[in-house]
């Protein structure tokens, strides 16, 4: 019986010996050319959208000393941007052209220098059809990463539902902006002075999402909130 169990202890040593296994992952540590970044995100029912320029790093992200930007409408120039004169930052550009459904618009960053050419080219896309529903719901949570032992905490529930585009492969952006006001007082000169205030939070909580995890919600009870259980290397 000792003799059974001795085998049967060596033979799941070397299963879990075999099942384990270390890859050597390639590291270059050699400097390579900088590359000129585009980022932006445009709202199409905005003339004022923000456009940053950058230069790829080690360390840190590179400032470029000066680019122009062309923006292209259906194939016709819609406008040239240049950086701000008075401000030190040369990568900030403001687009001011007003983009419609059916759009193609295209984007051209060139530096001065002649060296960097970074561009995007996207058909702006359809509205959605209509926001059906909106309800809010007061619940208590644990606050994601907020540790063990954490006590719940009151959150507000957002549940959306939008008819979506048949037939269309889309791409939703969800601002939720809370604002939070209040007055408040001081004594002056014998006077009692009264003000207000705003404060803006976009802070949200999507772990439990179905939609804003791609199917694969999570809760606060999950261990390592579901980071390590399907790593592949």
């Amino acid at each position: 019986m000792r003799r059974s169990i001795l085998d049967i202890f060596l033979f799941l040593l070397v299963i879990i010996s075999t099942a384990a296994c270390n890859n050597d992952l390639p590291f270059d540590l050699k400097e390579n050319p900088p590359k000129l970044v585009m980022n932006a995100i445009i709202n199409a029912d905005s003339t004022y959208n923000t456009l940053f320029l950058n230069l790829t790093g080690r360390n840190q992200i590179g400032q470029i000393k000066g680019a122009t930007v062309e923006v292209r409408i259906n194939g016709s120039l819609s406008e040239t941007l240049r950086p701000d004169p008075h401000s030190s930052d040369k990568g900030r550009f403001y687009i001011n052209s007003a983009f419609h459904p059916g759009d193609v618009v295209r984007i051209d960053a060139m530096t001065d220098d002649g060296e960097h050419h970074a561009w995007t080219e996207v058909t702006v896309p359809q509205p959605i059809g209509k926001i059906e529903r909106v309800d809010t719901a007061s619940i208590m949570r644990k606050p994601s990463n907020y540790g063990y032992g954490t006590p719940p905490r009151r959150h507000l529930r957002y549940q959306i539902k939008i008819k979506d585009r048949p037939g269309e492969k889309n791409f939703y952006r969800i601002i939720v902006e809370q604002r939070k006001y209040w007055k408040y007082y001081w004594e002056q000169n014998d006077q009692t002075c009264w003000s207000s205030a705003m404060q803006k939070s976009f802070k949200l909580q999507t772990n439990e999402d179905v939609v804003l995890t791609d199917g694969k919600p999570s809760t606060e009870e999950d261990d390592e909130n579901g980071l390590f259980g399907t790593v592949n290397n």
